[in-house]
Parts: C-alpha cells; sequence; structure tokens
C-alpha cells in the first residue's frame, strides 16, 4: 500500500484510537482483487497478496530470520525493537510490536505484513487489514513446520529457489547433527529461557525442545503444561 498519509485504527481494551483516515493521492491506489493471489496462512485466514511484493515488514525477530532464509532479506524495510538478526536488521527502520505501533508501520508502505501465530495477535491484524495491508501469519510448532514456513514465504515473495536450498541445507544439517547426538546416553539436564527479566521459557509441543534433544541435552520444561510459561525464581533454582 503506498501513498498512506495516516490511517484509522481502533484497538480493544485499553488501546486509544490511534485515528484520522486515510488518503490516496496520484496513481497510488490499493491492490485490488484481481491483482491479489488469496493464501491460507497458519490461523486459517485466508489473505490476498499483492502478485508483486516489493517491501516487506515483520511483527516478530522469528518471522525476520525466516524472511531472510526465504532469500528475501533485501525486500524487508522495518523490522520490531526486538529484533537483532541477522546483523542486516541494524540499519532497519524498527517499531514497536507490543503494543504494536501502526502509524510507524503504515509508514513504511509495506506490501506485506508477516506476523508469528505465538507472538501477535489477530486483532492487530485485523487493523492493518482494514487499511490495506494484508498481514500473512507463520506457525511453528515443529522443526518441519520451521523448514516449511522457509518454503512458504520463499513463495510468497518470489524467492523460492533461494528458500527451498536453504530449508533443504538446513535439514541436512539436523540430520547430520542427530546422527552425532542420537546414541548419547548422558544428556544434561538444560533450562532454556527467553529473558533474565522476565523468565519466559517454552511449554510442551515447541519445537525448541527438539533442538535442545539435538544438541545432546534434555530441556527441563519439555512437558509443562502451558506452552509459553514464565517461570519462577524458585523453579529456575531447585528444578533438575
Amino acid at each position: 500500500m503506498r501513498n498512506i498519509l495516516s490511517l484509522t485504527a481502533k484497538i480493544t481494551g485499553h488501546r486509544l484510537i490511534l485515528g484520522a483516515c486515510l488518503l490516496l493521492i496520484g496513481c497510488g491506489q490499493p491492490q485490488n482483487d484481481s491483482e491479489a493471489v488469496l493464501h491460507t496462512d497458519a490461523l486459517g485466514r485466508v489473505v490476498p497478496i499483492p502478485a508483486t511484493v516489493a517491501r516487506v515488514v515483520t511483527l516478530a525477530p522469528s518471522t525476520t530470520e525466516i524472511v531472510f532464509a526465504a532469500g528475501a532479506g533485501a525486500k524487508v524495510v522495518g523490522v520490531t525493537t526486538a529484533d537483532d538478526y541477522p546483523a542486516a536488521v541494524n540499519t532497519l527502520p524498527r517499531y514497536s510490536a507490543l503494543p504494536v505501533d501502526f502509524e510507524a508501520i503504515a509508514a513504511l508502505e509495506p506490501d506485506l505484513v508477516v506476523a508469528s501465530d505465538q507472538i501477535n495477535s489477530p486483532q492487530d491484524a485485523a487493523t492493518l487489514a482494514a487499511v490495506g495491508l494484508p498481514v500473512y501469519f507463520v506457525g511453528i510448532r515443529t522443526l518441519s513446520d520451521m523448514l516449511q514456513s522457509i518454503r512458504t514465504i520463499g513463495l510468497l515473495l518470489h524467492t523460492e529457489s533461494e528458500a527451498n536450498r536453504a530449508a533443504d541445507s538446513l535439514a541436512a544439517s539436523l540430520a547430520a547433527l542427530e546422527l552425532l547426538t542420537d546414541a548419547a546416553e548422558h544428556r544434561p539436564a538444560t533450562l532454556f529461557i527467553v529473558s533474565d527479566a522476565t523468565l519466559y521459557a517454552f511449554g510442551r509441543g515447541s519445537y525448541m525442545h527438539s533442538l535442545i534433544a539435538l544438541a545432546g541435552v534434555r530441556s527441563v520444561t519439555e512437558n509443562h503444561k502451558m506452552s509459553a510459561p514464565v517461570l519462577t525464581d524458585e523453579y529456575v533454582l531447585t528444578t533438575r
């Protein structure tokens, strides 16, 4: 969506109406339906994606890394304040994703927004979609999902060859690592946390435990009943 001067964004609950109107000038008109291809994302949403995607923004570090892995890093024009990889993101404009800074994202005039079903809200996606910014959700629960997400993003962004090569190479590396560690008799207990400020971790059903197992160790939260638990200091100090 080009030449967006402002947008109307309503956020539920305690968020305020960010306000103003959507103005279009010259020939910068929204993509019409005939110019878009429909794709179903990880949330089951049918998303109209422009036939040509030249400008991409992401709403989570994981989606940024997937876009770069798919060979489309040159199309990324903005990332969140939490992004730190790959090094190329250090020169890109940044915006808040929690809560979403809608105006900053719209000002970057993206053709597509890539979001994570584990991090981002469908309500935020609806706000962006209402002003013509399509949002595609990526979902990763297993290592196979991760590989498929790279291939899918490559398809959406027309970098299929690069994406398929990256996914094939990563799959080969994972298989080689599994051969090295599969027979390990002793697997030290390991705790993986996302942040040492708030002790976010991964619970049951996360691909992170598979990665930890491939490293030859055991994740102590692999059977935690919550998918994204916040741990206590006591848990960290006493769990085995």
